[in-house]
């Protein structure tokens, strides 16, 4: 057997793992855990969302996918970082306050969710470069870090509804990346140069109305043709929206 798919099953426990040495994936989402753990040297794609899990401790050497949404994790399971391979990884929706330096080691993930927890900093993902997409929306995050522009591949950054008063003059170093920032309300001041992207920059979401009064109060430090270009852009998103 190389795939199972157990779902609404009001399964408690993982004391199985022996059985399925050679299992690649594995579905176990709308469960009743609160530990998933031993050895699993094939698995490749594990889904253990909406359980209750607290812990976390198999081994799991071959994985890439991992989906974690939704459980009950306080702290980020450090042995998860050992599975090298991993490429995509949700770990959303739980009471996280800390990512550990040890996430280093997934020097191969590319899809990074974790919003809806107890964030309040993001330097460690500053070590994922492969990084091409990253979720830190509804946390407690106050500071975009310096060295941002490192991650040269990432395609999509979202760090709406966070704590956010400034953004970091590099993001527009990171020419092929769209950012989200939407419902950052302590966000009163974007530099010059990020403004200067309108309308080129496209991809930066910056559109609900509290955006609008942030921008009104940046105009300042624009010249008049930029202050038009943005007034503009302001008018053509409303009337996208209607």
């Amino acid at each position: 057997m190389k795939s199972l798919r157990l779902v609404k099953c009001r399964i408690k426990d993982s004391n199985y793992a022996d059985k399925f040495l050679y299992l690649k994936s594995l579905k176990l989402s709308q469960n009743s855990l609160q530990e998933f753990k031993g050895q699993w040297p094939s698995l490749i794609d594990l889904d253990l969302s909406e359980n209750k899990l607290v812990d976390f401790n198999a081994t799991c050497p071959s994985l890439k996918y991992l989906n974690l949404r939704e459980n009950e994790f306080e702290k980020f399971p450090l042995i998860i970082c050992k599975s090298s391979d991993l490429t995509d990884l949700d770990i959303s929706f739980n009471r996280i306050e800390i990512i550990p330096n040890e996430i280093k080691n997934l020097r191969n993930l590319e899809r990074f969710e974790v919003p809806s927890n107890r964030l309040t900093d993001i330097d460690p993902v500053l070590l994922l470069f492969k990084l091409t997409y990253l979720n830190v929306s509804n946390n407690l995050v106050m500071k975009i870090p310096d060295g941002i522009s490192n991650l040269q591949d990432l395609k999509n950054f979202s760090a709406n509804y966070n704590q956010l008063t400034k953004l970091p003059e590099e993001l527009c170093k990171l020419e092929r990346t769209s950012f989200s920032v939407n419902g950052n309300r302590k966000l009163l001041h974007i530099p010059d140069g990020i403004l200067a992207l309108y309308p080129s920059r496209l991809n930066f979401h910056l559109t609900p109305a509290w955006t609008r009064w942030c921008f009104m109060n940046n105009l300042d430090l624009l010249d008049s043709n930029k202050k038009e270009t943005l007034l503009a852009l302001i008018e053509a998103v409303d009337n996208n929206q209607d």
